[in-house]
């Protein structure tokens, strides 16, 4: 009796073993299962893995090279005082705990510009200079692309410098679309950027734009 009370013991904790390596198989493995966000009122859907946790914004010190400028502005624009940079509103922030990369959408809401996707890049890429003037941008690059169909601008920036609060690099993918303009902005190392330069692709593939933002859902 006693041999077959230590032999089911054993078998429990063989099964118990099993299922708590299955829990935590199962937990890791769904940090790269992606989640949808959708912001109605920038009519806005994008998904991305469970890994990004949500930057909550009262312990958000960092500083975002994005949070004063969209690629419709230009130095023209900051130097007019008509221009109200702050209505640029950052409506995702989240940082993935698997690879350190932080993905960031920003959101205006204005009519389509007349500017080309080649103009929108340059003046995204003059912007970044004008507030991080102190910063040495090493590598710029810009492409036209599209995003759910729509046209849009690709843009990578890379810089070195002394400055701790600014990511040493960023691809951002410059979205205007008829009566808003979407910024999606990953940062991180230029090593983490190119390595995970693929699963970037995949999130931006998962983008999913309204036409139009319906009266109801227009920011106010």
């Amino acid at each position: 009796m006693r041999k077959k009370k230590i032999a089911l013991l054993f078998w429990f904790i063989i099964l118990a073993s099993a299922i708590c390596l299955g829990i935590m198989y199962v937990k890791e493995m769904s940090k790269h299962w992606f989640k949808e966000v959708e912001i109605a009122e920038y009519g806005l859907t994008i998904s991305y893995p469970n890994s990004y946790i949500d930057i909550p914004k009262e312990t958000d010190n960092v500083k975002e090279i994005t949070d004063k400028v969209t690629s419709i502005l230009t130095k023209q624009d900051i130097d007019n005082p008509n221009v109200s940079v702050d209505m640029v509103e950052k409506i995702i922030h989240a940082k993935s705990d698997l690879t350190g990369m932080t993905i960031m959408v920003e959101a205006i809401k204005k009519e389509k510009t007349t500017k080309s996707i080649e103009d929108i890049c340059k003046d995204y890429i003059v912007m970044f200079q004008v507030f991080n003037e102190y910063e040495e941008v090493i590598y710029q690059n810009y492409e036209e692309t599209t995003v759910d169909g729509n046209p849009a601008g690709r843009t990578e920036i890379y810089v070195t410098g002394k400055k701790d609060d600014v990511f040493p690099g960023m691809v951002s993918y410059l979205i205007p679309l008829e009566d808003r303009e979407i910024t999606i902005v990953f940062s991180g190392t230029r090593e983490m950027l190119e390595y995970f330069e693929k699963d970037i692709q995949k999130i931006i593939n998962t983008v999913k734009l309204k036409e139009k933002i319906s009266e109801e859902e227009q920011p106010v």
